[in-house]
């Protein structure tokens, strides 16, 4: 154990090491490290192996087409990132009122981001000369430190608790949908019962039933026993209705475009999903004074009149 009276030794590293190490590990090669940074393969090596040393301990394994992290890499690069970003947002500070703002490193779902997000940002840059982004669609969910991602919209019926700043936007109305070749096949459901002796298609946790609720007004919840026949995630659900693999609740924005082109269909309209996913805004706490934290409650505060923490669809 280390004496109480002991202090930690200063880190001596070079800054510009800090960045490579953190450049490859968000962009997974020392080839697009390079690029991103400008300079040498050979040079972010160098650097990289040089934060080891000062560091005491080893961070990748290096092999001919690839890199792997050692134990404690992902958690060192999560920590260095959001050292750098308050690093930035103190010089920014530094710099003056004059400053200009950072950039927002934004991410969200590819098809939630365009059916919602892009057209949230491209609102708020309209309103907001000061702003900057750098949008990220990805199937996958990026780490906000690791990542290199100051903010993520995120589709979630609730979210884990965490260390992260939430705010949830608005609900995504579900109604219920169908390829026309499915119903061809199948036939319509006309009461929610009917959805038992049909394949439906569930978000997780899947429970083995269906929850729905009148769309609009009054009227008992309708829970129908269901053996899925999938369970996916939302984009996957959506793909898999279109191509006729059952009876799925998609949110609205997300259905519109095969809807409107025919490849979707409405069912039991009147009814929607009792459980329906919110759309939600995270984000790193951030100093109060950096301008990165004034980028970001600029955004969300936009985004929540934007969307009028009300139901969307």
């Amino acid at each position: 154990m280390r004496p109480e009276n002991s202090e930690r030794a200063p880190f001596d590293g070079d800054l510009a090491d800090v960045r490579a190490f953190c450049a490859v590990v968000r962009s997974g090669s020392f080839t697009a490290a390079g690029r991103a940074l400008g300079e040498r393969k050979t040079q972010v090596s160098r650097r990289v192996a040089r934060l080891e040393r000062a560091l005491g301990l080893p961070l990748l394994r290096r092999h001919a087409r690839s890199i792997e992290l050692e134990a404690r890499a992902e958690e060192i690069a999560s920590r260095l990132e959001a050292a750098l970003a308050a690093l930035d947002d103190a010089l920014d500070v530094r710099a003056g009122a004059a400053a200009p703002w950072p950039t927002l490193r934004v991410t969200a779902p590819a098809d939630l981001g365009a059916a919602l997000v892009a057209p949230l940002l491209g609102a708020w840059m309209a309103a907001t000369p000061e702003a900057r982004v750098t949008l990220l669609l990805s199937e996958r969910v990026e780490p906000l430190a690791a990542g290199g991602v100051d903010c993520a919209f995120r589709l979630a019926r609730r979210l884990r608790d965490s260390s992260l700043v939430a705010h949830r936007l608005a609900e995504l109305v579900a109604p219920l949908f169908a390829s026309p070749a499915y119903l061809a096949a199948h036939g319509v459901p006309r009461r929610p019962e009917h959805l038992a002796s049909h394949g439906v298609l569930l978000l997780p946790p899947a429970r083995g039933r269906l929850v729905l609720r009148p769309r609009r007004g009054p009227g008992e919840r309708a829970v129908v026993s269901v053996a899925p026949r999938a369970v996916a995630d939302v984009a996957s659900l959506a793909q898999m209705c279109e191509a006729g693999a059952g009876i799925a609740a998609i949110p609205t924005e997300l259905a519109a475009a095969a809807q409107r082109a025919g490849r979707l269909v409405g069912v039991l309209d009147r009814f929607i999903l009792h459980e329906a996913a919110g759309l939600y805004l995270v984000h790193r706490r951030e100093p109060p004074a950096s301008p990165r934290a004034k980028a970001l409650a600029t955004l969300k505060a936009f985004a929540v009149r934007h969307f009028g923490g009300a139901g969307v669809g």
